[in-house]
């Protein structure tokens, strides 16, 4: 394949949630001529149910070095949570720039220290396409690849091709410490292993074949972690209901085991940890609702709720410029009136508390210009023109 047709494979993958919820991102790749297209199941999958309910949307390129433009409807076929792997059936795509993943060679050891290209839609540097480079670092126990490429959030899903433009597999994700980072990439020998699994009648001939193939009756279910729509722990949308009827009676103590349940499940769940937040917040235990809030916008940043909450608590903890950083960042990630009316309150409430009231009043006027119906900014109003009045008798 010419460079020009590996990078067409790429597309942008959003995943709606709910309306209220906005949108995941991530990358695919096309693998078959009638729109066929290989993911992460993360990509898809809400990280706090576990689920795939929302409605997914792939876009497809028509020029390289301009955002995509073609939207279209997609539909999961199929899921593994272990593998991290998902197939999506776009009907309305049609592309003779697909990935050939059936007579590909393996990466094997041969590989090693060999150039290695990135290829997706992060959530950094615009809509673009994104390409990152570095070389493969090794494999790990379960035969993905390593590598020291950028895999950025947004990034994974997509291809990861050597030089040649051979596809090697698709970029998951990045473990970073103290001793530095590295990304895994699911080798394209674990894809077609999956896929060989998942299908009853294994794996066809050619790449036209595949949607074919990958029908409901043919594919493997309920074993091997192999998924629909469906959570994989179904009690823990139960258990998310409990909490919710938990802290609305206000029984917080027996919010925690259910919050441990779900963790256990699912250790990426941002929910969880804003809901444990909320107990520590309710209960006045300000370090440990920090804590809980700082985890929970470490897996999702934009988590509106939880950065207003963590705001809350660092007020309380009377650390005043780190909250009006929170409130700053929410303001960055949100366009709804109230909730910008809410940060512009909170953050003229902070620089009254600091004595600083002319600044305090610029931010209840921001908040009163975006909602003029804001209460809270109102009320503070009347409060400072009340206190400036008491001052001069």
């Amino acid at each position: 394949m010419t460079q020009l047709n590996v990078y067409r494979s790429i597309v942008k993958i959003r995943y709606h949630d709910s309306p209220s919820k906005g949108e995941f991102l991530g990358s695919g790749v096309i693998i078959s001529p009638d729109g066929i297209v290989l993911t992460n199941n993360h990509v898809i999958e809400n990280d706090s149910f576990g689920s795939s309910f929302g409605d997914i949307t792939v876009d497809q390129l028509s020029d390289v070095t301009k955002p995509p433009t073609e939207s279209h409807p997609a539909t999961l076929i199929v899921r593994n949570d272990a593998h991290d792997l998902a197939v999506l059936d776009v009907p309305s795509l049609r592309s003779n720039n697909f990935i050939p993943i059936l007579g590909n060679t393996d990466p094997d050891a041969e590989c090693l220290e060999k150039p290695v290209r990135v290829i997706g839609f992060p959530d950094l540097g615009g809509d673009c396409l994104t390409i990152t480079r570095g070389i493969i670092s090794g494999f790990d126990e379960q035969g993905n690849l390593k590598t020291d490429a950028e895999i950025n959030h947004g990034n994974s899903g997509g291809g990861a091709f050597d030089e040649m433009g051979n596809f090697l597999g698709v970029p998951t994700f990045i473990i970073s410490g103290d001793a530095g980072k590295i990304g895994y990439i699911v080798s394209l020998a674990r894809v077609r292993e999956w896929l060989h699994r998942t299908l009853k009648s294994g794996l066809p001939q050619s790449e036209s074949e595949l949607r074919v193939a990958l029908t409901r009756e043919d594919i493997v279910f309920g074993i091997g972690d192999n998924l629909d729509e469906s959570p994989r722990y179904p009690r823990i949308l139960g258990k998310f209901a409990a909490i919710e009827m938990l802290m609305k009676e206000g029984v917080y103590e027996n919010v925690f085991p259910q919050v441990e349940f779900i963790l256990e499940k699912r250790p990426h769940s941002f929910l969880a940890y804003h809901y444990l937040g909320n107990v520590y917040l309710a209960v006045g235990q300000y370090d440990q609702a920090a804590d809980a809030y700082s985890k929970a916008l470490a897996l999702d940043p934009y988590h509106v709720p939880a950065r207003g909450n963590y705001a809350v608590a660092l007020i309380h903890l009377k650390r005043t410029e780190h909250a009006l950083e929170q409130y700053e960042a929410l303001l960055k990630i949100t366009n709804d009136p109230a909730e910008m009316a809410l940060a512009y309150s909170n953050m003229g409430r902070i620089y009254a508390l600091m004595n600083e009231k002319m600044q305090g009043t610029r931010y209840y006027q921001r908040a009163l210009d975006v909602k003029p119906d804001c209460d809270m900014a109102l009320d503070a109003l009347k409060e400072l023109e009340s206190d400036r009045g008491g001052a001069k008798t």
